[in-house]
């Protein structure tokens, strides 16, 4: 678990209005950050912007008759004075199809440039599905609709002998390679197969010890997290044992980690309408 946090960085997007579907003035919510720190300290931040509101109860409210996302970058060396655009969707090769959730949701960095993202209408069925995507200047453009793809969500990319791969599933614990689908289950300890029940995908993995390091949530009342070590060579798995990170929260959704000068950066959605970012050593984390 985290035992301390070093520094917690709210993100506050331009304010992006719309005429809501009572005609009264409306915005969207920052959520769900994606943060990518590139070696010389250069970092990429993708902000979602939503346009309803989630409460504890699991009711919501919905400014619009679709639920719709939209993406600011915000880039720098120092996160307070970074340059900010809102991103434009470059997808025109791929067929549109009716779908109740628009735009892009829930971007994990792979590289400084190629992103997985989820996208629902591009979808025959509407449903959420995961393509490679490539930021360029200001669009993100989708190059490749990845499989299988009826009803894709929270894949956790990470690097290991030069290929790219995800962690697929947490329970049961597979993994597949990033543009081809030869899942492949890893077996584990009753113990853990029982621990990580229920528990969804998160962040991008970064290297942590020699392995490989995630940050996974599972969600009831609610979100609860856990640290997880993943060695692809010999597919042994550590877990952390639960936390949260705010005590009044009840969503915490983490999308990426990043690290640089020894701290991981953490970037957190809380409650469908704040955007932070985590800043912890590794020190601070016990498995």
């Amino acid at each position: 678990m985290i035992q301390k946090t070093l520094n917690t960085i709210t993100l506050i997007g331009p304010e992006n209005y719309f005429l809501d579907r009572y005609n009264e003035a409306n915005a969207y919510n920052d959520t769900n950050p994606s943060i990518f720190i590139d070696e010389t300290g250069f970092i990429i931040i993708l902000i979602r912007q939503v346009n309803y509101r989630k409460f504890s109860n699991k009711t919501f409210t919905l400014g619009q008759d679709k639920s719709t996302s939209k993406y600011v970058m915000m880039t720098g060396y120092n996160f307070d004075d970074m340059e900010t655009n809102l991103m434009q969707y470059d997808w025109n090769n791929f067929q549109k199809y009716f779908s109740y959730w628009k735009g892009m949701e829930d971007i994990r960095f792979i590289t400084k440039n190629l992103l997985l993202v989820t996208v629902s209408e591009r979808n025959i069925n509407g449903n959420p599905c995961i393509f490679l995507a490539e930021i360029i200047t200001d669009k993100i453009k989708l190059l490749k609709k990845l499989q299988p793809n009826d009803i894709e969500k929270n894949w956790m990319p990470y690097h290991f002998n030069n290929n790219v791969y995800v962690i697929y599933s947490i329970s049961p614990f597979v993994i597949k390679s990033l543009e081809i689908d030869d899942r492949k289950q890893i077996d584990m300890s009753n113990n853990i197969n029982e621990k990580l029940k229920g528990y969804n995908g998160s962040t991008n993995g970064i290297i942590f010890n020699n392995n490989i390091l995630f940050l996974i949530h599972k969600y009831d009342l609610k979100t609860e997290h856990r640290w997880l070590v993943f060695d692809p060579t010999t597919a042994n798995i550590i877990i952390s044992n639960p936390f949260i990170f705010f005590k009044h929260s009840y969503i915490e959704f983490p999308c990426s980690l990043s690290w640089y000068n020894n701290k991981i950066y953490i970037s957190l959605g809380i409650n469908d309408d704040k955007a932070v970012i985590m800043v912890v050593s590794p020190m601070d984390i016990i498995l």
